[in-house]
């Protein structure tokens, strides 16, 4: 039987979701004949400060986003965190237990951190020669960080990241372009066809503050024909709001909080509205659902930001909710001229099956 360890982080859900979503797919392509264990090394060094980083680092990226684009753009500069590593000495003690603990036949990561104690391993010649494959879950601006380290094989989700690779000096025949991995569950469903008629169903998950969100609640709502659902997850002050509000009451309204159901949820929106985070972009994708931006973190999300805009498969539209409204009336009119043709752009594009071709991939190592 195959053992393969999966290494992710809980800084922001894209490393998570990608390594979950490889699992499955490493479990349904084997038939049975594989092991695999993901695992968040944070988790096993100080789980109470750790969860002050990943907490720190959500207020980071949502309210104070030019201070994290100027960290991004420094952790992208070759030498600092390499300098950082020693002073991370309980990270790469965890790393190594496991390793030693699970003794796997190959190794993945979706956090790019860890390839630099994965070498620091290798090179001190205590027996680590697995080889070890470097998921990379952002696309097309991505940080340096994903591959200024050595990884045997790197996964990317497209071309244009790729080359982003390559221009970095990673040789191409170390690069495969196999997509984002996403939930089986992707595979299942049937995405809403470009001809479908209103009422407009939109998909809204809030990413900023409380107001924010609720003005663009009542923006959205002034759209005739629009039936909204709108993802609390589990913030339960947005969602004891739209119930104050009388927003959550309205008939066209369904509030739902977390949920599994996202799949399903995306293939039968019209569009989709929230943040551009490197998974949620990507599950768009899958689900062939049109992404209007509600927020990008700078630099670390401006390359979802682009595969959107770039490929015309969306909008743009974080100055205010009145701009979401603005959006939305242009997609929507003429019969849907815009967003028919966002539809077709993204469902030439859209790939589902991107955790299986993984899988595959890591099965032959």
């Amino acid at each position: 039987m195959k053992r393969i360890l999966i290494l992710t982080a809980s800084f922001g859900e894209g490393h998570n979701t990608a390594a979950r979503s490889v699992a499955q797919g490493i479990l349904a392509v084997s038939g049975g004949d594989a092991e695999v264990l993901v695992f968040d090394p944070y988790s096993k060094t100080n789980p109470k400060f750790n969860r002050m980083i990943q907490v720190g680092y959500s207020v980071m990226i949502n309210r104070y986003p030019k201070i994290w684009n100027l960290t991004f753009s420094v952790l992208s500069q070759p030498g600092l965190l390499e300098k950082m590593l020693p002073t991370m000495g309980a990270l790469e003690t965890a790393i190594r237990e496991l390793w030693r603990e699970f003794r796997p036949d190959l190794v993945v990561s979706t956090y790019p951190v860890f390839s630099f104690f994965v070498d620091r391993l290798r090179k001190a010649h205590l027996g680590f020669r697995e080889p070890f494959v470097m998921v990379v879950t952002d696309s097309t601006r991505i940080n340096s960080a994903w591959y200024r380290c050595w990884s045997d094989q790197f996964v990317v989700p497209d071309e244009s990241t790729m080359q982003v690779l390559i221009q970095g000096g990673v040789p191409p025949e170390r690069i495969q372009a196999l997509g984002f991995p996403v939930s089986l569950e992707f595979e299942k469903v049937q995405p809403l066809s470009a001809e479908a008629k209103p009422p407009w169903k939109v998909l809204y998950m809030p990413s900023t503050r409380k107001g924010w969100a609720l003005r663009a609640v009542q923006e959205i709502l002034k759209i005739p024909n629009v039936e909204l659902t709108i993802l609390t997850a589990k913030n339960a002050a947005l969602r004891a709001q739209l119930d104050e509000s009388g927003l959550s009451a309205k008939a066209n309204v369904n509030v739902l909080g977390w949920t599994d159901q996202m799949p399903h949820l995306m293939a039968a929106s019209h569009v989709f509205i929230g943040k551009a985070g490197g998974a949620v972009v990507q599950e768009a994708l899958a689900a062939q659902c049109p992404f209007i931006i509600s927020h990008v973190v700078p630099g670390q999300e401006e390359g979802n930001m682009d595969l959107i805009l770039d490929g015309k498969m969306g909008a743009m539209s974080d100055a205010s909710p009145t701009q979401i409204r603005e959006t939305l009336e242009r997609a929507f009119a003429e019969d849907g001229k815009i967003w028919r043709s966002w539809k077709q752009n993204i469902a030439a594009r859209s790939t589902r099956d991107a955790s299986r071709r993984i899988a595959e991939f890591l099965l032959a190592r």
